[in-house]
């Protein structure tokens, strides 16, 4: 098939003038697909190289030209023998991506209808499972980026059980903002502490001994819970992360530089009240905390 356009010109700063001077313009166009139960359709795009042009298109033509045979279908039929094995490589790499992903996110929930979440979960684990959703490819058209691809259907399959393992761990955690996506809301801060983008991840830095952040958390009586924290130090001193409650009982979590980037610690915790209060700090140096998480034993 072929299709035929004409495109009259204006001049920007005269668009009255309509210049007379067409251009006629004709192309084949090869499916790829000499199958007739497989429609995979034809895109036609226009596109302009200038921001600030544009063209007059009229009497645009599809036109299907009849059947081909002879070293014209022989050319058609290896030529789409080369897109057939591009398909098949494009196939094995989404497969490939697939795969690694939906494992990733299978082992954050407890089962298939992802009702609750493995009680280990982190949300580096989640995070990571979303980068893997975020590498599949072919998600949309090469040249309309707003267009599904063939790995559209997928991706949003993946992506939306991401977003429900990221509704669950937060629902779950106590704490308010424990991943410091919002900054420091929720939190109090004194001297030097702030929320910073590394890596694509908001880590809580604190950067001198003088900076601390606090937040006061209600719980329920008489239950145990899991303090996690993921977060690494950098220089001399120690950081740590402290929960006491109103008795001035407490557990306290100390990092130090001798350990290497970011680990995950816990420690179980009994309050003997229905309010504690949860301190980050340090001694010097520079810390840094990912998340926290303060997660019911009964959850």
């Amino acid at each position: 098939p072929s299709y035929t356009s004409d495109a009259r010109q204006r001049m920007p700063w005269k668009k009255h003038i309509l210049y007379q001077d067409s251009h006629q313009y004709k192309c084949h166009i090869d499916t790829g697909e000499v199958d007739y139960n497989t429609n995979i359709g034809i895109w036609v795009l226009f596109t302009i190289s200038s921001p600030d042009g544009y063209a007059l298109l009229d009497n645009l033509e599809v036109i299907e030209e009849g059947p081909i045979d002879g070293e014209a279908l022989s050319r058609v039929k290896h030529m789409e023998k080369k897109w057939n094995d591009q398909m098949e490589a494009k196939r094995s790499e989404t497969q490939q991506a697939y795969d690694v992903a939906k494992q990733a996110i299978d082992a954050l929930f407890t089962n298939v209808q992802d009702e609750a979440l493995q009680f280990d979960t982190t949300l580096a684990q989640i995070q990571y499972a979303e980068y893997l959703v975020q590498s599949i490819p072919y998600v949309y058209n090469d040249w309309l980026s707003d267009v599904p691809g063939m790995n559209y259907d997928i991706y949003v399959e993946l992506d939306a059980r991401v977003a429900q393992a990221r509704y669950l761990y937060d629902t779950r955690n106590i704490i308010k903002n424990g991943d410091f996506t919002q900054g420091v809301m929720g939190w109090h801060v004194t001297g030097n502490a702030d929320v910073q983008q590394i890596d694509g991840v908001s880590v809580l830095v604190l950067s001198n001994w003088s900076a601390g952040v606090s937040q006061n958390v209600h719980l329920q009586h008489n239950h145990g819970y899991v303090l996690r924290v993921i977060a690494k130090k950098e220089g001399p001193g120690n950081g740590y992360v402290t929960l006491m409650d109103c008795e001035e009982n407490q557990e306290k979590l100390t990092f130090t530089s001798c350990e290497e980037g970011y680990i995950t610690k816990t420690v179980d915790v009994f309050p003997d009240t229905d309010c504690v209060r949860i301190e980050i700090g340090e001694t010097e140096g520079s810390f840094y905390i990912e998340s926290i998480e303060l997660i019911c034993m009964n959850e």
